[in-house]
């Protein structure tokens, strides 16, 4: 595993590499005392859920692995940064950028709802980005 990306309520996320294909991943690493009781099961259901979607516009989950201590989430790397971090540093951004933005989440969350599934944490601190153009 690679450099700390960031940190969530539960959990750290890391840059990885593919052993055998180099390519490069996030895992999201969650430690199994810091979850509290049903958390697990809520989370290991959210991360099935998860690796069903296939939309261009949703982060992929690739696998999940755990070990005696740790739960590990393996996603698609998306070396964009955020939203929220483009905020901070005052990037800008044009009205058309921003309207794709728009575009880009509302249609992520019409495919979450036809899937009858509710996001519930819509912020832009969760809006990452591809890469940086």
């Amino acid at each position: 595993m690679g450099d700390t990306l960031g940190y969530g309520g539960l959990s750290t996320t890391r840059k990885c590499y593919h052993k055998v294909t180099g390519d490069t991943r996030a895992v999201k690493v969650t430690k199994k005392s810091e979850l509290e009781f049903g958390e697990r099961q809520k989370l290991l259901m959210e991360i099935e859920i998860l690796k069903e979607l296939d939309h261009p516009s949703i982060c992929r989950v690739i696998d999940i692995f755990e070990d005696k201590k740790k739960f590990y989430f393996v996603q698609e790397f998306l070396s964009g940064g955020g939203l929220f971090d483009s905020y901070i540093h005052n990037v800008g951004f044009t009205e058309n950028a921003s309207a794709t933005i728009v575009k880009q989440v509302l249609s992520a969350c019409s495919f979450l709802h036809s899937k009858n599934i509710v996001h519930r944490d819509i912020k832009p601190e969760n809006v990452i980005f591809e890469s940086n153009d």
